[in-house]
């Protein structure tokens, strides 16, 4: 059908996307069920991300921008949060949301880890023609470990899956639909480096071993297996700068694709209360 190869482009640019959403920082250690000294102060801190172990601090709400990401820290060991952008469709009478739980359930002196969920469902009629409705999810989960080097170096491995799906229907003509999904298994680690109080940088490498295209329509269905395209195909990096000024964190760097190659460029800011 007309609509086979804008899905499979925009299945592309959502993974894209993923990989460039660079929120990072450290987090404010809780009592509950942990033990540990307390955490050197970091650039990062109070900031949770995809890739690290951060937690909004108990009570505290940290609102990220461009992306308008919002976190609040329901105690030392929980974190919640939604996405402004994703849930505007719901005022205008199309439910959407994206929602993110974080908990941490590790924490010592050196090692601290947690379990990450993210959740999110659209009406994604703006990538439909007249007389279609276009819907849109996504699922992921991730599980970090950060392993603390010193005062000033730490490493986290991350570990994620994933599925990604979108659904185009024709209003007029009962049954007749195209669409696809994207479902991946991937692995990243991270180096941060905190070179003062208010300076930081953090280099993250990810890859995809497992990664699955579908591309599913009343006619037809498709299955590509993008796990055995090569290595450098499915690697991708990031580097970050990392600047904080009081309870802001400002944040600069870019992010990479390395088989194509595409390089997207990131400015961001994030606020803590």
């Amino acid at each position: 059908m007309s609509h086979i190869h804008r899905t499979a482009g925009c299945l592309a640019a959502a993974l894209l996307s993923a990989l460039a959403a660079p929120r990072d920082a450290h987090a404010q250690r809780g009592a509950a069920f942990v033990e540990q000294d307390a955490p050197p102060i970091e650039p990062q801190s109070g900031f949770p991300g995809l890739f690290d172990t951060e937690m909004a601090a108990r009570g505290g709400v940290v609102a990220d921008m461009p992306w308008l990401s919002i976190s609040y820290g329901v105690n030392e060991n929980l974190t919640v949060g939604t996405n402004v952008w994703a849930a505007l469709p719901t005022a205008w009478g199309a439910p959407s949301a994206l929602l993110m739980a974080r908990y941490r359930h590790f924490s010592s002196a050196r090692v601290t880890s947690v379990l990450t969920a993210y959740g999110g469902y659209a009406h994604a009629d703006a990538l439909a023609e007249d007389g279609e409705n276009a819907r849109a999810f996504i699922l992921l989960g991730t599980s970090n470990t950060t392993v603390r080097l010193g005062r000033r170096h730490a490493l986290t491995f991350t570990g994620l899956a994933g599925r990604f799906g979108l659904r185009i229907e024709d209003e007029d003509v009962a049954g007749l639909y195209e669409g696809g999904s994207l479902t991946g298994i991937g692995v990243a680690a991270s180096h941060r480096f905190s070179a003062t109080d208010w300076l930081g940088i953090q280099t993250t490498v990810v890859g995809f071993p497992v990664l699955i295209g579908e591309m599913d329509s009343t006619s037809q269905l498709a299955t590509v297996d993008l796990g055995q395209a090569s290595a450098v195909d499915l690697l991708a990096a990031r580097l970050l700068f990392q600047f904080r000024a009081g309870r802001w964190l400002l944040t600069a760097g870019a992010a990479a694709q390395f088989a194509q190659p595409i390089v997207l460029p990131w400015l961001g800011a994030a606020r803590r209360w």
